[in-house]
């Protein structure tokens, strides 16, 4: 359905997020928002199972408790 294809857009959107500022941590905001998916290709695989976990972590703000919290208490 159309709602759940929202919900997993956003959150693929705050994947994408969290892998970019993972693959390059040292940039300053203006570079950051700079920076092409090409120069990140070959680093985002070994970031990705820390990037799931900040997914996994984070407080959702309409829940407040985390996925995390929510699945295991």
């Amino acid at each position: 359905s159309p709602w759940i294809n929202e919900l997993v857009e956003g959150t693929n959107k705050i994947l994408l997020h969290v892998l970019k500022y993972l693959c390059a941590p040292n940039l300053g905001e203006d570079k950051y928002e700079a920076i092409s998916w090409d120069t990140l290709l070959n680093s985002w695989p070994k970031n990705l199972e820390e990037a799931v976990a900040v997914l996994n972590y984070r407080i959702l703000p309409a829940l407040k408790f985390s996925p995390k919290e929510l699945l295991l208490g």
